[in-house]
């Protein structure tokens, strides 16, 4: 199988909640993606997949923060300012043998109050706040062994 960089049709068949978001907007996602993700460093089995989360992570973060700006300048449910929340709206998810469960996220107007579900394995730590970033590390870390030099 050669390394073939996802369409958004891919990324929306196994992300179904993403199936609204449009194209163009998911196509730049993946640009975004593919250029993090090296085909040299990466195995032809895991590299498509690797794309798709990303990419997954990147719109995720994305569409929350465009919650959250919308939701403080009264946009949604016409309130905004203290107490807003902006919930996650999966508690688990798995692929091939990787499982990863989420406690709930919260955001008031100061920004305190979150909970996110934490990477394993010292992972960068924006990652850790989306299932499909955490699902990327575990990927990445499958991938990407450690090496070490004996000289």
């Amino acid at each position: 199988m050669p390394y073939i960089i996802p369409t958004a049709a891919d990324v929306k068949a196994r992300f179904p909640e993403f199936a609204t978001v449009n194209d163009q907007i998911v196509t730049t996602f993946i640009s975004a993606a593919a250029n993090e993700v090296d085909p040299s460093r990466w195995s032809e089995k895991y590299y498509h997949v690797a794309i798709m989360y990303l990419a997954a992570h990147y719109m995720w973060l994305y569409q929350q923060q465009l919650l959250i700006q919308a939701n403080a300048s009264g946009g949604i449910g016409g309130g905004g300012g203290a107490g807003s929340e902006v919930q996650t709206f999966l508690n688990s998810m798995s692929w091939e043998d990787f499982q990863i469960g989420f406690g709930s996220t919260k955001t008031n107007s100061g920004g305190s109050n979150m909970s996110w579900a934490q990477s394993s394995g010292g992972a960068i730590p924006l990652y850790g706040k989306t299932m499909y970033g955490q699902l990327y590390i575990e990927l990445r870390q499958r991938n990407l062994p450690s090496v070490v030099l004996i000289g």
